[in-house]
C-alpha cells in the first residue's frame, strides 16, 4: 500500500536536504524531518539554525554556497552512522524543543510579556 504525504516518504529517507534560499521564520519541513529521526541539510537562513545545530542533528551550509551544502549531503550518504546518530540527536531535540505543551508555554510567555508592555501613546 502506498503511504501518501510528508510522513509516507520521510520515513525512507536517509536525511532531509532543504535547499531553500528562503528566510523562513522556522520551517515546518525541518521541524518534521527532526521529529521522524532524521537529520537535515540546509542553508544556515533564516530560523534554520534554532532547529538544525551543525554537527549534532544536521548540517548547515552557507547561504548560497551549493558546493558546500553538496559535500555536507555526500558526508551523510558517505557515512551511514553519522546520519544514524544526527537523526537520533535530530528526535531528542524536536522532542525537547517543538512539543505542543512547550510550545504553548512558549507562545503564552510571549503573550503575557507583550500585555505587560506600556504603549508609549497612552500617556500622551
Amino acid at each position: 500500500m502506498e503511504q501518501e504525504g510528508t510522513a509516507g516518504n520521510i520515513q525512507f529517507e536517509l536525511f532531509a536536504s532543504l535547499p531553500s534560499l528562503w528566510p523562513e521564520p522556522m520551517s515546518y519541513a525541518v521541524i518534521q524531518a527532526m521529529a521522524y529521526g532524521k537529520p537535515v541539510v540546509a542553508y544556515d537562513v533564516g530560523a534554520n539554525d534554532e532547529g538544525i545545530v551543525h554537527g549534532e542533528t544536521g548540517l548547515l551550509a552557507d547561504w548560497g554556497n551549493v558546493e558546500q551544502l553538496s559535500l555536507h549531503v555526500r558526508s551523510l550518504l558517505k557515512d551511514e552512522e553519522l546520519g544514524l546518530r544526527m537523526g537520533r540527536n535530530a528526535r531528542k531535540r524536536a522532542e525537547e524543543m517543538f512539543r505542543l505543551d512547550k510550545m504553548i508555554n512558549s507562545y503564552k510567555t510571549l503573550v503575557e510579556k507583550v500585555c505587560q508592555v506600556k504603549n508609549p501613546l497612552d500617556n500622551q
